[in-house]
C-alpha cells in the first residue's frame, strides 16, 4: 500500500513540474512605449495581458493633424506576431469638455511581427497602401532628456 501511494505522489509531482516548465517557456514581449528613433514625433504603446494585446499608435494625419490609431489582437506565441484591424477615430471629447463618444472607423489591418521581446516590425495596410517600420522598446533614462539651464 505504501509503494502504491508513493508512485501516485511521484506521478502527481512529475505532472506538476511538467506544467511548471511548460508555463515558464511561455513569454510575451515587453509592454510599454515603443518608437523608431528615425521617425520623430510618433510613438507606439503596447500592453500585453496574457495573449491579448491592444496597441495605440500616435502619429499625424495626411493633413498634419495629430492622430491616434488602435489595433486589438491576440499574440500568436508560435509565430511571435499580432494581427488585427486598424482603427482611427473622429469626434470625441476634448480636454475639460463634456463627454462625447468618438466614432471608430476601420481603415485597414495591422501586423506586428516581433523579432525579440523588445523589437518589432509594424505593417499597416490601408486603402492608400502599405507602410512598414521597425520599432524598439523606449528606455526612459535621464540622459535622454536635454539638460535644462
Amino acid at each position: 500500500m505504501t509503494s502504491k501511494w508513493l508512485k501516485y505522489y511521484c506521478v502527481v509531482l512529475l505532472l506538476m513540474l511538467g506544467m511548471g516548465v511548460a508555463r515558464a517557456q511561455y513569454t510575451v514581449p515587453e509592454s510599454g512605449w515603443y518608437w523608431n528613433p528615425v521617425i520623430g514625433g510618433t510613438g507606439v504603446n503596447m500592453e500585453f495581458q496574457d495573449t491579448s494585446m491592444p496597441l495605440a499608435y500616435y502619429a499625424y494625419s495626411s493633413t498634419g493633424q495629430s492622430a491616434f490609431f488602435t489595433v486589438q489582437g491576440t499574440y500568436d506565441v508560435v509565430n511571435r506576431r499580432v494581427v488585427g484591424d486598424l482603427y482611427t477615430f473622429q469626434g470625441g471629447q476634448c480636454i475639460g469638455c463634456p463627454y462625447v463618444a468618438p466614432t471608430a472607423i476601420k481603415i485597414g489591418t495591422a501586423t506586428i511581427q516581433f523579432s525579440s521581446l523588445s523589437t518589432a516590425t509594424i505593417t499597416f495596410a490601408t486603402a492608400q497602401g502599405t507602410a512598414a517600420f521597425a520599432v524598439q522598446r523606449f528606455v526612459f533614462t535621464l540622459s535622454y532628456y536635454p539638460t535644462r539651464s
